[in-house]
């Protein structure tokens, strides 16, 4: 019998006696298999090249990152170097136990599932003198299945837990590099969307926590907003299923609530300066310093900004929570906002256009700025107190006459382009041949029924070459 390979990421960072002891364990598999240990160097201070020279029984390759990309960088490169069959993961202060492989393996070789996963103890750990003891050890995620709809919601397994075909990621791609925390949790969504988990009802890994913090736990600052970007990542999804979008909106505000007041309003600004960032669109076979392709967006959402940070932040959060990935661009028109709003947008990150008027020039004119500057040949108008709930892209969209992205951002100017004007309570869909002020849309639009809580309305008409006064346009970062 001929057994698969399986290749073994190990990220690590300045943690030499916690990589050996996770060496070790590796070194240690019953599995009858080869495999392989691709150690990732993510930034240490001193090169972990004594992993060469261990003297264990394992076949161990080292890849060297000079800057740190952080786990899902280094997971990435991990993925570029394997060779294996199957691949798993463990992160330098963490362990397999001596089954794991084996286990793990034979559960795929027995299913057409092409991801298994297993259970993982949770080891606490307190300094004794020189020496760290385990005190106690508990199982804290133990899914005999991995739904779809409670993975929306929360992430069900870590990643130690996980074996599967390395073919799999040509076709999810990879870590989403773009994601600091959670990045794994992303990368199961996608995995199940792709195929079903197998589950191995066994304890086979170990993931330790001690008091001066584990890789997760000096990461955590980051879950609230990076989990409510998920959130409207995948909201097509989550649309699916009935009442799931409520449970995750209500799983948001439970989360924020334990905290005070002011670190509420601190993750909030974190969320939306996230703004909804797309996906890491680096291949895995793509070195680091490639540039990536630019981005063609499919619409470009314009928001006005004209009032208080509160009611700014707001919005731009909504956006967060509520829009997947559509392909999409925010362009914010600042038009006599307060010193707090514009310190805000200044610290915008992600696909987000800032264009400042230099005196406060009104609504109309600011819809009309927002338009020459967005690069996408369809536009949506946000009214600049809007709340938009989760998934309200997608049947706008779909009314909509959508185009195939231009060729290339100069053809997008040129095209004619379709545009949705959204407030509070109705949708509102034209031809971008308005007066400034907006006041006759009216006359000039015909209703379509998208769903039960909205109206749309088009004119099915090409777009009037409507000169907008001079702005300053500038990039966030």
């Amino acid at each position: 019998m001929i057994y698969p390979t399986v290749s073994v990421i190990v990220p690590t960072k300045d943690r030499p006696d916690l990589l050996l002891r996770a060496l070790e364990s590796i070194a240690a598999q019953d599995y009858t298999g080869s495999i392989e240990a691709i150690v990732v160097d993510d930034g240490s201070a001193v090169v972990q090249d004594w992993v060469l020279e261990t003297g264990l029984e394992l076949d161990v390759r080292l890849v060297r990152h000079e800057v740190s990309r952080d786990l899902a960088g280094a997971r990435n490169a991990g993925l570029r170097e394997a060779r294996g069959t199957y691949v798993g993961y463990l992160d330098d202060d963490d362990v397999w136990l001596p089954h794991h492989a084996r286990t793990l393996v034979a559960a795929l070789e027995a299913s057409p599932a092409r991801a298994a996963y297993s259970i993982a103890e949770r080891w606490s750990q307190e300094r004794r003198g020189t020496e760290w003891v385990t005190v106690d050890a508990a199982v804290e995620h133990d899914r005999a299945t991995i739904d779809m709809p409670l993975l929306l919601v929360t992430n069900l397994t870590p990643v130690n837990t996980v074996l599967h075909e390395r073919s799999l990621i040509d076709t999810i791609g990879g870590f989403d590099e773009t994601l600091t925390v959670l990045e794994d949790w992303d990368m199961w969504i996608r995995m199940r969307d792709a195929t079903d988990f197998v589950h191995v009802p066994e304890v086979t890994c170990a993931y330790t926590t001690r008091p001066t913090g584990n890789m997760t736990q000096q990461r955590s600052q980051s879950f609230w907003p990076t989990q409510s970007r998920i959130y409207g990542r995948y909201a097509d999804i989550a649309h699916r299923y009935p009442g799931l979008v409520d449970l995750q909106r209500r799983t948001l505000e439970q989360l924020l609530a334990q905290f005070p007041q002011q670190r509420q309003h601190e993750l909030r600004t974190a969320a939306a300066r996230q703004l909804a960032a797309p996906a890491s669109d680096r291949t895995l076979y793509e070195a680091s310093e490639d540039q990536p392709d630019p981005i063609h967006f499919a619409v470009s959402l314009v928001l006005p900004v004209r009032a208080d940070l509160a009611t700014t932040l707001a919005a731009l959060t909504s956006i967060v929570d509520g829009t997947g990935e559509r392909g999409y661009e925010v362009v914010v028109v600042e038009d006599g906002a307060d010193e707090d709003t514009r310190t805000l947008l200044g610290s915008l990150e992600g696909d987000v256009r800032i264009v400042h008027h230099e005196t406060v020039r009104g609504l109309g004119a600011s819809y009309l700025t927002g338009v020459e500057h967005a690069s996408a040949a369809q536009v949506v108008l946000l009214d600049p107190a809007v709340i938009v709930q989760p998934g309200w892209l997608t049947p706008l969209m779909d009314a909509l006459p959508i185009h195939d992205a231009p060729a290339d951002v100069a053809s997008a100017t040129s095209r004619t382009r379709t545009a949705a004007l959204i407030g509070n309570r109705v949708l509102l869909s034209e031809a971008l041949t308005m007066a400034t002020d907006m006041s006759d849309l009216d006359d000039l639009l015909e209703a379509i029924v998208v769903d039960g809580d909205h109206r749309a309305m088009f004119v099915p008409a090409s777009r009037a070459d409507v000169g907008a006064p001079p702005a300053r346009s500038s990039h966030a970062a």
